[in-house]
């Protein structure tokens, strides 16, 4: 019998953004690692993005990851930080075959938050999340397939990026 996963997660690390364009660099999103603090539920590791933390442990649009890597939620679990990141393809292939899984559909963990409210550098991560997503995904031989991230905010760049990852 086939096995496929597919609500798999990669934990973004900073390599996930090395596509991203030139014109957004110094906008690119920097892990930081804080001390525990109740009020963060748990979470003391974040992308600061734009002058903002995601996720975000209070208000609107809370969200718990166990992205950046540096995040006790990561450290704890039973993968290698390889393996979560997807910076040890080898690694994430003993998981699959520990688990008994053929295939697995790979999804962004940062991304399923809004990350800016600057729409074109929104697509600007996206654009480099899949760019780097296939590249990774491409020596597994078939076993790690993805998920495209795109934006609804402005279906021209949509169509546009959904064109581009076909």
């Amino acid at each position: 019998m086939t096995t496929f996963d597919v609500d798999a997660h990669v934990e973004e690390s900073v390599e996930t953004w090395k596509y991203l364009e030139e014109r957004f660099a110094r906008r690119r999103p920097v892990p930081i690692t804080l001390e525990d603090q109740p009020a963060l539920l748990g979470q003391n590791s974040f992308w600061l993005i734009d002058g903002a933390v995601v996720p975000r442990t209070s208000g609107k649009g809370l969200s718990l990851f166990g992205t950046p890597t540096t995040s006790r939620h990561a450290r704890e679990k039973p993968f290698s930080i390889g393996s979560q990141e997807l910076t040890d393809i080898e690694a994430r292939i003993r998981d699959l075959d520990k688990f008994g899984i053929e295939t697995q559909i790979v999804n962004s963990t940062l991304l399923n938050a809004t990350l800016t409210p600057d729409i074109e550098f929104e697509y600007a991560l996206c654009r480099a999340y899949n760019s780097w997503i296939h590249e990774v995904c491409a020596p597994s031989s078939g076993r790690l397939r993805w998920n495209a991230m795109i934006r609804l905010t402005h279906i021209q760049m949509s169509v546009e990026e959904l064109r581009r990852v076909a």
